[in-house]
């Protein structure tokens, strides 16, 4: 059998990170990841899979295609196979694994309960963008918080250059919003509209809304967002940006 190794080429030891199972369970590493991860330290299903279910490496494996080369343990590569496992999994399946991470963050309950389908929906979206269930927990939060932070570098990119002129597009658009059906592709169109009546490109309008709404530069699709965020929470938050957009030089 091979011998494991760590990313420095040591042999691996406690000096690497985590050692016990239920360490990687408390970093939301899911079981059928860890398995999977495992099972590729020196054996191979004699192709280019890296991804597989636990029942499609029980069915294929064999000893004669477990090589003798020393395996890597690399903790970046079982962090991406989590998020393959992740993506996979039933958002159903998932909704109880991310509330029990709410609980571990000291998420209110009753931020959520009784809203268990768009829970659900919620997960589905995030979930392909996660690494493990903390991340998905961490992305869900500021649907079911108030006020968001500000990351510095998004305020910076899409705000700080021009903070009167992004506010008069973000209040063009916050005015249009208050007639508009809450669903994706009316709330693409009114926004594309919008852009195209400031004559600009839509993603100067698009930008630095993600920032307004979420706090970062980086989510899912815009309308998906908005969607998921409902009219209160995003005009609240669209409000609440315009102020502190007028408090910036």
């Amino acid at each position: 059998l091979p011998m494991i190794l760590g990313p420095d080429g040591g042999r691996l030891s406690k000096r690497h990170g985590a050692t016990a199972v239920q360490e990687y369970e408390d970093q939301g590493i899911l079981p059928e990841a860890l398995f999977n991860f495992l099972a590729l330290l020196g054996w191979n299903p004699g192709d280019d899979r890296e991804v597989m279910s636990k029942d499609e490496i029980v069915a294929e494996f064999s000893l004669e295609r477990v090589q003798k080369k020393s395996a890597v343990f690399d903790n970046k590569k079982l962090s991406w196979m989590n998020g393959q496992h992740l993506a996979r999994v039933d958002s159903h399946d998932l909704v109880s694994l991310v509330i029990a991470r709410f609980d571990a963050r000291g998420v209110a309950s009753d931020r959520w309960r009784g809203r268990e389908g768009w829970l659900v929906r919620l997960v589905d979206l995030l979930k392909v963008r996660a690494r493990n269930l903390d991340d998905l927990a961490a992305m869900a939060e500021p649907y079911l918080s108030g006020p968001v932070d500000y990351e510095a570098d998004s305020v910076a990119k899409h705000w700080a250059k021009e903070p009167a002129t992004v506010a008069e597009r973000i209040a063009e658009l916050r005015g249009r919003l208050d007639d508009t059906p809450w669903e994706r592709g009316a709330l693409n169109e009114v926004t594309r509209s919008v852009a195209e009546a400031l004559e600009i490109p839509a993603g100067k309008l698009i930008h630095p809304v993600r920032v307004a709404v979420t706090g970062r530069q980086h989510s899912p699709g815009i309308f998906d967002v908005l969607e998921m965020l409902g009219k209160e929470r995003t005009l609240a938050r669209l409000d609440r940006a315009l102020r502190h957009l007028h408090t910036m030089k």
